[in-house]
């Protein structure tokens, strides 16, 4: 639609964007990541018991510590707007 000069701007979910466009097309693209139109966390929802605050807990640790050790940046790459 951008290309056909139909529509000015468009949102899209950057995932689904960068694995749908080629490198050249997306880079021809005026995005800023410092500027999102929305961010949002992800969630998991569960039952509140001993059990699952556990695991949230472990899960959230393991996330924070790969975040802190670059293994997130490396695991995830361009996908999710990480660039080196």
């Amino acid at each position: 639609m951008l290309k056909l000069g139909r529509v000015e701007a468009f949102a899209d979910y950057y995932l689904d964007l960068s694995l749908n466009l080629p490198p050249e097309e997306l880079a021809s693209l005026n995005y800023d990541p410092t500027s999102p139109i929305a961010s949002v966390e992800d969630q998991i929802l569960c039952h509140s018991t001993p059990k699952n605050i556990r695991f949230i807990n472990q899960v959230n640790k393991v996330i924070h510590d790969m975040k802190q050790d670059g293994r997130l940046k490396t695991i995830l790459g361009n996908y999710y707007g990480y660039k080196d």
